[in-house]
């Protein structure tokens, strides 16, 4: 306690002192610098202001830059209640593969280079968005919790926008790990596999038959597999997978869900374009294949094929490149490596449908008369098999032996016109006479020629 003295005087009267007692400050916490009893407070009355507790209104965070489209990529095998729609995070290389309507939940961790990621195994959090597909768009619905769960939808323009569409990076890991047949996936995909085009098979179109009527009015692509060679016909529209090591036209449908799935695009004048998916649908790629150009020099024409003589109406002598062999009206001659040879056996045929063996072949259908001479006539297929040439082999005859029969034909004509003006009496029935007896022996000649296979003409 303090005390201070306090010293006064009024006019005409003695000074006097008063003493005046303070009490010492209490030390108490400055939170607590009033003390008074709950009395006191009463007696105050209602306080004029009031003081209330509020939340501070939550606010949707900008994800326009910072999500994502790399695309639509509905396999056209896709149900068509699911589009599948490849969703990333810029910067990030795997996308991730949701379906219009379906929610994919984010996570925000302010310590990591991205920040923003997928939640693993897609795990409910605060912040979550709903894809959809608008006027051939990715339309993205974006929301978040607070809290005390109350939803966030405000700023409009953050909640509701349309995702920037870019290709997939080529370096993506998921990317440059897609194979098939153990080839990487990329632009050049159909050089690796050795991939030519040349054209439709006028072969298969014009011999086939029933059997081969798939390949009709359809461009054939062949490939070279592991050891071996196969073709594919294919039009507009049509699908593909790969099966066995092998590119195969499918259906839509079970044969084609979770397969690589291969469609063709477009067929121009000089290049085929394909879109090529991955078995989930989360990747996909356009590739081109541009025309073969159709080998020149063909074989046949730099080989001279001569027919020498003949066994029988049907088995004809040919020499071919100067080597003699046996032909047949209805044989296949295939020419290749600068050799000729007869495909006989079914090993030999199939191995020249699937393009194993090639060349150009020729394809006898029988004897025909051209002009004044019987010909083996028949076709040539190139060995692209784009074109069918009409051909006609005629019997040979050395220039010896065409100067030996004019200088005979020209005896016997002086000979017959010596003998006409010695017998102007014959009459007209002997003249009939011979020439019957002349018609005897030519169809003599011919009954021989289809007896005795063993008499060269």
């Amino acid at each position: 306690m303090l005390t201070f003295f306090l010293f006064g005087a009024d006019a005409g009267q003695e000074s006097s002192s008063i003493a005046v007692q303070v009490l010492e400050k209490n030390r108490t916490p400055l939170s607590f610098g009033f003390q008074a009893k709950e009395s006191e407070y009463a007696a105050i009355g209602e306080p004029f202001l009031h003081l209330e507790q509020t939340m501070p209104k939550g606010r949707l965070p900008d994800l326009r830059a910072t999500l994502v489209s790399y695309g639509i990529t509905s396999r056209p095998d896709a149900p068509k209640d699911k589009t599948p729609l490849l969703v990333g995070i810029r910067g990030q290389p795997t996308p991730v593969t949701t379906y219009r309507g379906n929610t994919l939940y984010l996570k925000y961790d302010p310590k990591s280079h991205y920040r923003w990621s997928f939640s693993e195994g897609n795990a409910p959090t605060a912040c979550s968005i709903v894809a959809d597909v608008q006027g051939g768009q990715t339309v993205i619905g974006f929301q978040m919790k607070d809290s005390q769960g109350n939803i966030i939808k405000e700023p409009y323009e953050f909640s509701f926008f349309i995702l920037p569409e870019i290709p997939l990076p080529a370096t993506n890991d998921a990317l440059s790990d897609w194979r098939i047949a153990g080839e990487k996936v990329d632009n050049a995909l159909f050089v690796r596999q050795k991939a030519k085009w040349y054209g439709q098979d006028l072969f298969l179109q014009t011999y086939g038959g029933p059997e081969y009527e798939y390949a009709r009015f359809k461009e054939r692509v062949e490939f070279e597999g592991a050891g071996f060679n196969y073709a594919c016909y294919i039009k507009e529209g049509d699908l593909l997978t790969d099966l066995d090591g092998e590119w195969r036209v499918v259906e839509a449908g079970l044969d084609s869900i979770g397969k690589s799935l291969l469609l063709v695009k477009k067929v121009g004048e000089q290049s085929i374009t394909f879109d090529l998916w991955d078995q989930e649908g989360k990747r996909k790629i356009t590739l081109e294949l541009h025309k073969t150009p159709v080998p020149l020099s063909p074989i046949v024409n730099q080989m001279e094929i001569k027919l020498v003589g003949a066994r029988s109406r049907k088995d004809w002598i040919a020499e071919i490149g100067g080597k003699r062999m046996l032909l047949r009206t209805d044989d296949w001659l295939l020419c290749h490596d600068g050799d000729c040879e007869r495909l006989s056996e079914t090993q030999q045929i199939d191995a020249y449908l699937s393009g194993d063996l090639k060349g150009e072949l020729i394809i006898l259908e029988g004897t025909q008369r051209v002009d004044t001479e019987i010909c083996l006539v028949g076709g040539k297929v190139n060995e692209s098999r784009t074109q069918i040439t009409p051909i006609s082999i005629p019997l040979f005859r050395s220039p010896a032996s065409d100067k030996h029969a004019n200088e005979q034909d020209g005896d016997q004509e002086n000979l017959s016109n010596q003998r006409g003006m010695k017998q102007n009496g014959v009459s007209s029935e002997k003249n009939g006479a011979i020439s019957r007896a002349d018609e005897d022996d030519e169809d003599d000649d011919d009954e021989d020629e289809d007896e005795d296979d063993d008499d060269y003409i």
